[in-house]
């Protein structure tokens, strides 16, 4: 994902950070270091 913003693709990035939460949800993997900081509205 990291690697895709870098490159301005960030269309690809966005993607790839909304796969990665829709894993997390279904895997209850909230604990996962993806790099992305949560909404500002997220619970913790």
């Amino acid at each position: 994902m990291q690697e895709a913003a870098d490159n301005l693709e960030f269309e690809l990035a966005a993607d790839i950070r909304d796969r990665i939460r829709e894993l997390q949800s279904e895997h209850d993997l909230d604990a996962v270091d993806t790099g992305v900081a949560p909404e500002a509205d997220a619970e913790f």
